[in-house]
């Protein structure tokens, strides 16, 4: 049999289509048609090389970072010490024995992270606020409107409809949610 010609484009075509046509999906039917196993996660590959020779150029380091674990009752045997999610050097958290413990840390921290481990993260995705905004606020300005404006001489409804607009243009542009509106009007009494 031949060796594969990385730059033969027709052949990995021909293959591709051929493993297509018979009922293969389309990520088997690369691997075939490149002639290239796909890769695996787990942890031994992930880990493969780091293990009891991560700080052979750098002992010190590995010897006060694994003295800071050992201070904290914990073992660095079986472990690798993960700089990525390290708050400071020698976090005791950062020595891990498999990618689940670092997807633990990452979680537990609100950190979000995508490669060989993936977390997802809401910590930034539309957060509630921890000040609302004051409706004594919003009423002033809707006030200062109106008297700027005695010509619109708003219905009690029509302040109402003005009171709800000036909130909505007060709120940061992540905050503008209905519901946190009706919660702020029935808090005050206005809805």
């Amino acid at each position: 049999m031949a060796m594969h010609d990385p730059n033969n484009t027709a052949a990995y075509l021909a293959r591709y289509d051929e493993c297509i046509r018979n009922g293969c999906g389309p990520k088997l039917a690369e691997a075939i048609a490149r002639r290239a196993a796909p890769g695996i996660r787990t942890d031994s590959t992930h880990f493969a090389g780091r293990m009891g020779r991560q700080f052979a150029d750098q002992p010190e380091y590995g010897d006060y970072f694994a003295r800071e674990l050992r201070a904290r009752g914990d073992s660095p045997q079986g472990k690798v010490y993960v700089s990525g999610i390290a708050r400071y050097p020698g976090d005791p958290e950062a020595w891990v024995s498999s990618r689940g413990e670092i997807a633990e840390v990452c979680r537990k921290r609100g950190w979000g992270v995508s490669g060989a481990v993936n977390v997802k993260s809401d910590q930034y995705a539309d957060p509630t606020p921890t000040i609302p905004l004051d409706p004594d606020l919003v009423t002033a300005e809707v006030e200062k409107i109106v008297d700027a404006n005695p010509e619109i001489a708003p219905t009690p409804k029509e302040r109402e409809r003005l009171w709800n607009e000036t909130y909505e243009k007060r709120l940061p542009p992540k905050h503008r949610d209905k519901r946190m509106l009706g919660q702020v009007l029935s808090d005050e009494g206005l809805a």
